[in-house]
């Protein structure tokens, strides 16, 4: 991804490749490769609240390419409660994937947490994009 793609910020949850997120936070750098576990419950909840109020939000500039996998593991996602008003993502059964909510979710927080850094001007490129959406 980062040969193909000029990444200033990228959200990774370690847990089971930490060994990678150390690599490549070694070689571009930890303003670049952060770790951003997703079983934290209050950041996840509002990394959800976040991307879902993108999602309505016709203003927002958040844009879908339609894609079917994409579709599907939307779908199968749901609301599991935790204390205090807080949920964080389920999914029904074993065998029902939500994986690209989960990295939509992160890539999103990424994205938005560069620009209120002001990380995108350090970009070679003017587009902004992720594997499956694209803000502006």
């Amino acid at each position: 991804m980062f040969q193909t793609y000029d990444v200033v910020r990228a959200y990774l949850d370690p847990p089971l490749w930490a060994s990678e997120v150390n690599f490549l936070q070694g070689k571009y750098g930890d303003r670049v490769v952060f770790e951003w576990p997703t079983y934290r419950i209050k950041p996840m909840h509002a990394a959800l609240e976040r991307l879902k109020t993108d999602i309505i939000n016709p203003t927002s500039g958040l844009s879908f390419d339609a894609d079917p996998d994409a579709d599907i593991h939307y779908r199968n996602a749901v609301m599991r409660a935790r204390a205090g008003q807080t949920y964080i993502l389920g999914k029904p059964a074993d065998n029902q994937k939500i994986d690209i909510v989960m990295s939509d979710a992160l890539a999103h927080e990424a994205v938005n947490d560069a620009i209120a850094a002001n990380d995108l001007g350090r970009r070679k490129t003017s587009q902004i994009s992720t594997t499956f959406y694209k803000i502006g």
